[in-house]
């Protein structure tokens, strides 16, 4: 908020700004976007209106007021304004960006997350669009890996950030209160001809099973990141959910050949139908990168 006050009191330059000025919008509806899915009620259209989200805070100083919860519309409301100033902000600039800075490839993927999560899936479809026209093909899976999936390496990596990884609390051993491991259901959707299960896990000791997608030892990225892979899926659920089932096996499929070991057959439709399906791939793709709350709330 002080940020965007103050844009035209800083020294720099007209482009500078406007780089500073999309950073900023990005930031807050990312954090409204966090917030809204941590402590509010759950995204649903007919009720957006009554349902209660968290404060909206426009202040630029210090106050003692109170403030009272608004609506998930209203909260909403203000990620989708901030997230399109912040595209506009982007285009405007040109050029690309680090991974370490948010630029425009990651603010059309969070804006295709925030119109997905209000079940808007022609809007969702269109910012994948745009996720995939500005940036890099998938990251391809190897059999054998020399780095963690989470580094420099990974193209499909558009923003990296953050310190804190679930890696933290998995220790080689789990003998210590708190320790968490990788349950058996998960390791479960994985069939032996799919890679991720060797780039993203690891068995240790006793027979357990760790994630391996980051490491403490790998300086060269964040423990989080916004990825590529996210556009096919939040897209296929959008085709899904909109009874499109070709357009969404085929994003799921295009996913996979870059996931499974050569000679996989594609992707087919679960028993339970097309939306399931696309809720099991996204469960694989996305494991220990935070997802998995904020979907099973939205899920019902």
């Amino acid at each position: 908020n002080i940020i965007l006050d103050q844009l035209y009191t800083m020294n720099g330059t007209d482009m500078e700004r406007q780089d500073l000025a999309g950073e900023a919008y990005f930031m807050r509806a990312f954090s409204y976007f966090m917030l809204a899915n941590l402590y509010g009620k759950p995204y649903h259209p007919a009720t957006a209106n009554e349902d209660l989200c968290v404060p909206l805070n426009k202040e630029i100083g210090l106050s003692d007021k109170m403030m009272k919860r608004a609506t998930n519309a209203a909260v909403y409301a203000q990620m989708e304004e901030d997230i399109n100033k912040a595209i506009q902000c982007f285009k405007a600039i040109g050029g690309e960006k680090t991974i370490f800075r948010p630029n425009l490839p990651s603010a059309y993927l969070l804006a295709s997350r925030i119109a997905l999560f209000q079940e808007k899936y022609d809007v969702t479809i269109l910012y994948c669009d745009s996720v995939k026209v500005a940036t890099q093909p998938l990251y391809k899976l190897q059999e054998k890996k020399d780095h963690y999936f989470f580094s420099l390496a990974n193209k499909e990596i558009l923003l990296s950030y953050g310190l804190t990884s679930l890696e933290t609390h998995m220790k080689e051993d789990f003998r210590y209160t708190g320790n968490l491991v990788v349950s058996d259901d998960l390791l479960a959707l994985y069939s032996e001809d799919d890679l991720r299960l060797t780039n993203y896990f690891k068995n240790t000791i006793g027979n357990q099973t760790r994630p391996i997608k980051w490491t403490k030892n790998s300086a060269t990225v964040y423990a989080n990141a916004l990825r590529i892979s996210e556009a096919y899926l939040n897209r296929a659920e959008a085709f899904a959910e909109l009874g499109n089932t070709n357009k969404a096996l085929a994003d799921l499929n295009e996913l996979r050949e870059n996931r499974m070991k050569p000679g996989t057959p594609p992707l087919a439709v679960d028993e339970d139908g097309i939306v399931a399906t696309v809720r099991k791939e996204r469960r694989r793709e996305l494991a220990f990168e935070g997802f998995r709350w904020f979907d099973l709330r939205r899920y019902g």
